[in-house]
């Protein structure tokens, strides 16, 4: 029998039989479902997909939000040789149908009525089957209903597909986020699977006993080689309700770890400092000697520096007052914290490691089934993505573009001969499209992706991200976009912390507007003029940012800056501000 991620999750089911394997609440109770009892729902899903008429090779899609039901549905598509193709919940009725006919999909699983209700205008040149995961809807198959359909196969099927799955075949089609244009169809053999799921193993060894936290939808690739990692590593598995009721999730599961977007620990970040900020003067004093106690414990954790008694006796008077309650706050038994996506600002793990959380970065491309580097619980560098996990090779390229080789690496894009042979030089390296460095111990540091290098008119090569990650430490800046291809100086699109700015207008006496007229408060411009001048004295004279314009609301998905994976749609971000970026430059 050829190994797959299947055949993993199977050992682990005779392994811990009845003990739990994913948590999940419903109708306000948290549920248990065990080993055997998720083997057994996936074996039934399986029947009843090929009951259906799904054969090796045809291709499922997925339209939901994170839940239980979205990992048993792909597992079953996986059992019946299928091919599964996540889609966002998020991402407009036009875009599911481009995936749809792009894919050639035969059949869609969507969540539920809304989703059906929003997408289904949009789907009458689609001639696949609709399968409902809750709810009903006339002339739509029910996911409840669907182990009917298998009853008549023989049960044996299962079995037999698992053992004639080979490595080589294509597990899952993921379409790549689309930040410069059309998404492209990443194809991911279950070889590619199994190698990332064997790196993060190399990397977290979190017991059966340890309950990973899944948030981030599982159409994106982090949230994706977590689930196949839970399945393989045997821990557990707890789904959020939802975003909003993380906080309230955390607190009742209190999980180990979870794995998020740099943007989800801001907000937790942003939180805790606001709470603070509206708690009494003495408490407030407490909290700021608290974390310059946590910071100089955690500098020396990094720099390996024996710790003394007194740092100790400080150090435990900081938890037992302040960094308790806390972590309590996230539920209590947080080992770490894992981050990927996009760059994770220092400060923010500065921050988090210094309150006795260690928020573990890393790096990597749905092209490469998620994680390539990864810093480890005990050896990492704030600023860093890590090393690369074992069995991927890193090398920089002579332009500084970082380059991938190992069994993690993709087929190519689906039927997109010439942008699969674009994507690899010569040699068989992956060519990632991001820029980076090595430091002298063997961290690699991202510092832009190549087709974001912005070139001014006097021939300076400036790389955007540093800059916009340099600015976003100021805690009144939320979101920051540097432009100037093309142009004598550098300037930029800002979004604002909204939180700390209307507490900054309330401490100076600012009167509190509407959030579109407070952002061009005078006060307000000039706050960040000089929160901008502070972080210009960091950059070389051709890096500085000389003119922006405050937006009163922020870059988000359901606008169109976002892509559905929090990265920005520069194109159209610069296509959508271009009167106020062109007034920036008249008469210069």
């Amino acid at each position: 029998m050829s190994e797959s991620i299947l055949t993993v999750f199977r050992r682990n089911a005779l392994r811990f039989g009845g003990k739990p394997c994913f948590h999940y609440k419903d109708q306000g109770t948290w549920q248990a479902l065990s080993w055997v009892d998720a083997e057994e729902t996936v074996r039934r899903y399986a029947l009843g997909l090929a009951g259906l008429g799904i054969k090796p090779g045809d291709k499922v899609a997925i339209l939901a939000k994170t839940r239980l039901e979205w990992t048993l549905v792909d597992l079953a598509i996986l059992a019946v040789r299928g091919i599964s193709v996540p889609i966002y919940s998020t991402l407009t009725p036009e875009h599911v149908a481009y995936i749809l006919k792009d894919a050639d999909v035969a059949m869609l699983v969507i969540e539920n009525n809304a989703l059906l209700e929003r997408v289904l205008p949009h789907l009458k040149d689609w001639k696949g089957t609709l399968l409902l995961m809750e709810g009903e809807s006339k002339g739509v198959l029910r996911l409840a209903d669907l182990a009917e359909r298998g009853k008549g196969l023989a049960v044996n099927l299962y079995d037999e597909n698992l053992k004639q799955m080979q490595p080589s075949d294509t597990a899952t089609l993921i379409y790549t986020s689309g930040t410069t244009g059309t998404p492209k169809g990443s194809i991911i053999t279950h070889r590619n699977i199994l190698a990332e799921v064997e790196g993060l193993q190399g990397v977290f060894q979190f017991g059966p006993e340890k309950i990973g936290m899944m948030c981030l939808p599982l159409a994106h690739v982090i949230a994706r080689a977590m689930q196949f990692y839970q399945l393989a590593q045997g821990c557990q598995g707890a789904y959020v309700q939802n975003l909003d009721m993380l906080p309230a999730n955390l607190r009742e599961i209190a999980p180990h770890f979870m794995a998020g977007v740099p943007r989800l620990f801001e907000k937790m970040h942003d939180k805790i400092l606001g709470q603070v900020h509206q708690a009494s003067g003495p408490v407030q004093k407490l909290f700021q000697w608290s974390l310059k106690v946590g910071s100089e414990m955690s500098m020396h954790i990094q720099r390996r520096l024996k710790i003394s008694p007194a740092l100790k006796l400080k150090w435990g008077v900081a938890h037992l007052l302040i960094f308790r309650k806390i972590r309590k706050g996230l539920g209590g038994n947080i080992d770490c914290f894992i981050s990927g996506g996009a760059p994770l600002r220092k400060e923010i793990a500065q921050f988090f490691h210094s309150i006795g959380i260690l928020v573990v970065e890393g790096y990597g491309l749905t092209e490469t089934f998620a994680a390539v580097a990864l810093n480890r619980l005990d050896d990492f560098r704030f600023g860093s993505v890590g090393k690369p996990l074992d069995g991927v090779r890193v090398k920089i390229a002579k332009d500084g573009e970082i380059c991938v080789k190992g069994d993690i690496i993709f087929s190519g894009y689906w039927h997109l001969k010439k942008e699969t042979e674009e994507s690899f030089d010569t040699e068989g390296w992956f060519l990632t499209g991001d820029i980076g460095e090595f430091t002298k111990d063997g961290f690699l540091r991202i510092t832009d992706r190549k087709r974001d290098i912005i070139k001014t008119s006097g021939g300076k090569m400036v790389a955007p991200q540093s800059i916009e990650s340099l600015m976003q430490q100021s805690r009144y800046i939320q979101q920051f976009m540097v432009y100037g291809e093309g142009k004598k100086f550098l300037s930029a699109l800002v979004t604002l912390n909204w939180e700390a700015v209307e507490n900054y207008a309330k401490t100076n006496g600012i009167v509190l507007q509407d959030r579109e007229n407070l952002s061009q408060d005078p006060k307000i411009i000039d706050l960040i003029q000089e929160e901008i001048n502070q972080k210009n004295r960091n950059l070389s004279n051709f890096e500085t940012i000389k003119k922006f314009v405050i937006l009163p609301g922020d870059f988000t998905v359901e606008t169109g800056e976002l892509t559905p994976t929090m990265k920005l749609k520069r194109n159209l971000v610069f296509e959508k501000y271009r009167s106020q970026l062109d007034q920036l430059y008249n008469g210069v």
